[in-house]
């Protein structure tokens, strides 16, 4: 079975200058059968949506980054996120990225909660996941989280995950699945790794967050979806399994989770 990077933005990628075809042929060759690529800012939609149509196995979301987001429902609203979808590619299997960052400086933490908000009730309106950007900001992301699973339930993933096991247990409960990218193969990422051995088998993904955070022995390199593989195998070799053991099982996830996608 193939791996799935479940987060990736080709259309960066490509700004490095790496043609489409390299990057689908070095995945190919690592045995990634499936991406999705993510937006962060409304100008990519349109941009991510022509770049996806012609393969069945590169889907996207919509979505804007919580450091695109300070201006909250002045930046963006449920209409217009629901509107676009509805109206866009069947290829949108995902909302955001969407979340929280109060790592840079200037960041107005009511409006991007504001924001996180609204995405999360498009969400939960087109019955999609929502995928969550943290960082720096743990506390307030389980706040929005739990307040509004309690107003009704939706899906999700935390992406790119490096917070507390206490974070991850907290996430876990309320259904979240947990995704894992190139950091855990990192020498200062022990913490991390502990982590990873015991996220629950059936909330667990892979991805690249690609041309960002290259996993060893790539390191400080532009990122590829390809080098999902070298995240997958690290992490086998974390919890004692094969690599085919959890990339079967990354993959089962993935399309559990986003359930719009279609097999390739």
């Amino acid at each position: 079975m193939g791996l799935v990077d479940s987060h990736c933005h080709l259309d960066t990628v490509i700004k490095e200058n790496i043609e489409l075809s390299e990057i689908l042929t070095t995945a190919k060759e690592n045995n990634v059968d499936t991406m999705l690529s993510v937006t962060t800012t409304k100008e990519q939609w349109d941009k991510v949506e022509e770049l996806t149509a012609p393969y069945d196995h590169i889907f996207m979301s919509i979505g804007t980054h919580p450091l695109e987001s300070n201006g909250g429902a002045d930046d963006i609203s449920v209409e217009e996120i629901t509107t676009r979808v509805q109206n866009g590619s069947k290829k949108i299997i995902a909302i955001g990225e969407s979340g929280l960052d109060f790592f840079h400086e200037g960041f107005n933490k009511e409006k991007q909660m504001e924001a996180f908000r609204i995405h999360i009730q498009s969400a939960r309106k087109l019955d999609l996941p929502v995928i969550v950007h943290t960082r720096e900001a743990e506390e307030e992301t389980l706040q929005v989280l739990k307040e509004e699973h309690e107003i009704a339930p939706f899906k999700g993933v935390i992406h790119c995950f490096t917070a507390s096991r206490e974070f991850m247990e907290e996430a876990v409960k309320l259904g979240m699945y947990i995704s894992i990218s190139g950091i855990v193969t990192f020498k200062n990422a022990k913490k991390l790794a502990k982590v990873v051995k015991d996220i629950p088998l059936d909330r667990l993904l892979v991805e690249t967050d690609a041309p960002f955070l290259a996993p060893k022995p790539f390191r400080g390199e532009t990122n590829l979806p390809a080098y999902t593989y070298h995240t997958a195998s690290c992490i086998a070799t974390l919890r004692d399994m094969s690599f085919e053991e959890i990339a079967e099982v990354t993959t089962n996830n993935f399309f559990r989770l986003f359930d719009k996608a279609t097999r390739p």
